[in-house]
């Protein structure tokens, strides 16, 4: 749908922070630090097949989802 959301992972949920986030099949998703380092996981469910894994192509998104061009070009 091209709908854009962000959140901000972290233990002061009374400021926008989230312990964790769940995203939706079918939507791509990408992180960064907020500082020195950071530790990352990822469950996902039903189980994970390498062949349903797919990496972002940065010209494909860009073109489908113009409007987050920039933001596209930060991860990919």
């Amino acid at each position: 749908e091209g709908n854009l959301q962000k959140f901000m992972l972290g233990k002061d949920i009374e400021n926008e922070q989230s312990l964790q986030v769940v995203v939706p099949a079918g939507s791509w998703m990408a992180s960064t630090s907020s500082g020195a380092f950071s530790l990352v996981g990822c469950n996902v469910a039903p189980a994970f097949e390498f062949e349903d894994f797919e990496i972002a192509d940065k010209i494909a998104l860009s073109k489908e989802f113009p409007q987050h061009k920039i933001i596209i070009n930060e991860f990919i």
